[in-house]
């Protein structure tokens, strides 16, 4: 009685997951389709590409400097929008490269659940980064940290992930799924794209 029990519980979290699934997450190209679409992506690339789950978009120039943060012109891109509203963003992230070493970072903008200095886990197979809150508004919060290459080997190496916010007041944590299918490649094709100047 006890396993058929569990059974259908394990059927039911299945199903919701599944569900998850659905309604947020693209649905991305085979890895074919993945390989091909990175193959695209040369030195000085500029426009957009869509690689798995990700768009590379680079621009022309790197945005103008704010304070010492020097950021690149390339960005790896992934917006969470329900399919009942695929105008409505709920998450965005952005991986980039910052400063003069390149170092590849984490850019996310998350909705005003959290504040300022807070920290958000950012879960992803058997890796997870904390990620501090920087700034917050009235709808949404920005976050953001770099990445040591650890991390971006278990990024790399994952399926999926979850953006997972700090406990409320009743001790329950929320988390926004987000897929990983392309994300190795659309970061090699951002170093690539940023290795040459635009001609």
């Amino acid at each position: 009685m006890r396993s058929d029990i569990v059974a259908a519980v394990l059927a039911v979290l299945f199903l919701g997951l599944l569900f998850a699934v659905d309604c947020y997450y693209p649905h991305p190209s085979p890895l074919g389709g993945i390989e091909a679409a990175a193959a695209k992506v040369a030195p000085g690339f500029v426009g957009e590409e869509r690689i798995g789950a990700w768009d590379l978009i680079c621009a022309k120039a790197a945005p103008q400097a704010s304070g010492a943060v020097a950021l690149g012109r390339c960005r790896v891109n992934f917006q969470l929008r329900p399919k009942a509203n695929p105008q409505k963003v709920i998450m965005g992230m952005n991986f980039r490269l910052v400063g003069p070493s390149q170092r590849l970072t984490l850019l996310l903008r998350v909705p005003p659940l959290v504040h300022k200095d807070d920290q958000l886990v950012v879960g992803f197979g058997r890796g997870a980064l904390k990620v501090p809150v920087m700034n917050c508004e009235q709808n949404q919060c920005l976050a953001g940290g770099g990445l040591e290459d650890e991390a971006l080997t278990r990024l790399f190496g994952g399926a999926r992930g979850a953006v997972v916010f700090p406990a409320d007041a009743n001790g329950k944590r929320q988390s926004l799924p987000f897929p990983l299918a392309g994300i190795g490649k659309s970061v090699e094709a951002l170093r690539r794209a940023e290795s040459e100047s635009a001609p």
